[in-house]
């Protein structure tokens, strides 16, 4: 470690010392930012490019509404966050376990 310049200290202590709370951070802002509403809402004006939580909202109809299709377009939005939270559990449950600690 000696004569390492400040590149070298930052990714060989600090990023790896980080890492956890780095990945827990970026999954959070990831569910809340996939699962937005109003802004998009908003801003959006065409309809090919609507986000997921909008696009679900809209496939109802005015009088009838395709439970199969809503529950399958639910399934899509809810698995993909879930596959990723699961691919990165471990950095996530040490961030929780590591938190307090001195």
């Amino acid at each position: 470690m000696d004569g390492l310049g400040w590149f070298g200290v930052f990714a060989r202590i600090y990023l790896p010392l980080s890492r956890p709370a780095l990945v827990s951070a970026g999954l959070t802002l990831l569910i809340f930012q996939r699962q937005s509403y109003v802004w998009p809402l908003l801003i959006g004006t065409d309809a090919a490019h609507q986000l997921g939580p909008i696009a679900l909202a809209n496939m109802r109809g005015q009088f009838t509404i395709d439970y199969g299709q809503l529950f399958a377009g639910s399934i899509v939005l809810t698995v993909v966050p879930l596959l990723i939270i699961l691919r990165f559990q471990r950095h996530f449950t040490q961030s929780i376990a590591t938190t307090g600690l001195k």
